[in-house]
Order: structure tokens, then sequence, then C-alpha cells
């Protein structure tokens, strides 16, 4: 990661602090923009993973109406006419080369590092027939969710087998030392969205086991800057997996983590960034993207 990316991305960064300081963050938002999901307004493509988060912090702070983005030379091939004094968005893409297994021979992609890219947000055009065109074509789409919240996570359940105990009596909570998920029920939620995005900020810990992306997880007592860098991951993978499957993000209790990642953010410069990247690990750990 070049100096350039870092700093492109922590301005971003600093944007999300800046939010935190106000006591919300973006992901807090019903993100149900125009459009549908992130993505490319050229190239249909969507944005998944780490840029859903750096997209949606743009968009809270800037209050687009849009979620579709576009880089300036496709704008300028569609005939776009950018409004004077847009700004851009920053996203990553990862820099990616072919390697062959050595046991089985296979060829992989791996990922050797990452790159910035600059998009814009269609808002950032005027109001032209291309770019209404452009609108209709993505309004017109199957944008609908297929599955219900409770049968989203039910799928990443039989996804992953994770170790799953289900008690009226507990807090939601991940157990490193004995690798379980444990949660009410979801009787005990006010709605099927809060215990969705509930069991996915669980299971976006789990994927941080020893045994999978292996990251630090103590408790709070142990090491709290650690412990609030977990959450964090925890919390904008939920956020990034409740946004590409159109569940409304609904976790519960999530505010009390707000004073932990501002102190986290204000005092390592690079936890942001760090944590950007862990959270679209484990997004495509726990939902794998063909294009991933």
């Amino acid at each position: 990661m070049t100096m350039t990316l870092e700093v492109k991305v922590q301005e971003v960064g600093n944007k999300l602090l800046q939010l935190l300081e106000q006591g919300v963050s973006p992901w807090q938002k019903d993100w149900q923009l125009r459009g549908g999901g992130f993505c490319n307004a050229s190239t249909g493509k969507p944005y998944h993973g780490q840029n859903t988060i750096l997209l949606m912090i743009e968009c809270f702070v800037r209050g687009y109406s849009t979620s579709l983005f576009i880089g300036f030379s496709q704008a300028q091939d569609m005939g776009l006419r950018m409004i004077k004094g847009s700004k851009a968005c920053p996203i990553l893409y990862p820099k990616i080369v072919k390697k062959t297994d050595e046991e089985t021979g296979e060829e992989k992609k791996v990922v050797i590092g990452w790159r910035w890219a600059n998009v814009f947000n269609l808002d950032c055009f005027e109001n032209t027939p291309i770019k209404q065109q452009i609108l209709n074509r993505f309004n017109q789409q199957d944008q609908g969710q297929t599955l219900t919240p409770p049968q989203f996570v039910q799928q990443l359940l039989d996804d992953h087998q994770p170790q799953l105990v289900f008690l009226s009596t507990c807090n939601p909570a991940y157990s490193p030392d004995r690798d379980t998920v444990f949660m009410p029920p979801i009787e005990c939620f006010q709605s099927a969205a809060g215990y969705a995005a509930t069991l996915i900020h669980e299971l976006a810990h789990w994927t941080g086991h020893k045994s999978r992306l292996n990251r630090t997880q103590v408790g709070y007592q142990q090491c709290s800057q650690s412990y609030a860098y977990e959450e964090l991951v925890a919390e904008m993978t939920a956020a990034i997996l409740c946004f590409e499957a159109a569940i409304p993000y609904a976790l519960e209790n999530h505010a009390s983590y707000i004073g932990h990642w501002m102190n986290l953010i204000r005092h390592d410069e690079t936890a942001f960034i760090r944590a950007l990247k862990d959270a679209g690990r484990a997004s495509a750990f726990l939902c794998p993207r063909s294009d991933d």
C-alpha cells in the first residue's frame, strides 16, 4: 500500500471520526438509496466489501441521493457533464497476480497489494437526458431482496456451520476460547432485521478465530485498544453484509462502542485502514462473491 493510498483512505477515516464525534456512524442510516446497492453506473458492476464502507461514509457526509458511482473517464465516454466543484470518492481495488499452487498445480489469483481510484457519485453530474437514461435503467432493474433477514443469516449458518448456542438469558457474544457464538432467539429481538444484524456481527467475530482469519481477539480488560479494533471490524463487516443483502441495519446496543472507536482512531492513524481491510476480508469470508 503506497503512502498516497494511505493518505487518501485516511481522509475518509477522519470523516468517520468526525461523524462519531457527533454521536453517529454512517451505517446507522437506512441505506435505501435510489439505484439499489453501490455499483458502477457504466459497467453495472457492484462495489462491495471495504468499498461499501468508503462509499457509505461519502454518501452520508455529502448527502448523495443515489448509490451509483462512475469514474471520470467513464463519465466522459458516456457524455455526462460534471458539476463544477464536485468531489471524488476514493475506492480500493486489488493488485492481483496469478500463481500456481505447488501442491495441486492449480492456478489461483493472489492479492499482492492495493491501489486507489477516484469515482464520482452520479449526483455530481448535470441533469441531462443521458443521466436520466442511466437512472431509469438502474431503477428498472430488479433490486428487490430475495431473502428475508432470517433467511439470509440462516444461509450463512448453513454454509459455515459455526458452533451456535441459543439462550434466552444470554447477551449476544462470541467466545474465542470455545469458538462458539451465543445468541438470544429471534423472539427476543424487536425486529427480524435486528436479529439478523446482531447475528452477522457475532459471525464477523467468529471469522477472526486463529483457524480462520486469525485476528487478535481479547476482552476490554486485557487490551482496550485491541478490543475496540475488533469491535470496529465486526461492526463494519455487519454493515457491509446487511447493505449488500438489503437488510435494514438495526444492530442493537451498538452505540456503546462509539467512544471506544473514537479513542482508537484518534490515537492510531492506521487503525481505520487496517479495520477496513479486515472487514473486507471478513465479509468476503462469510459471503464470497464470484469476482473476489
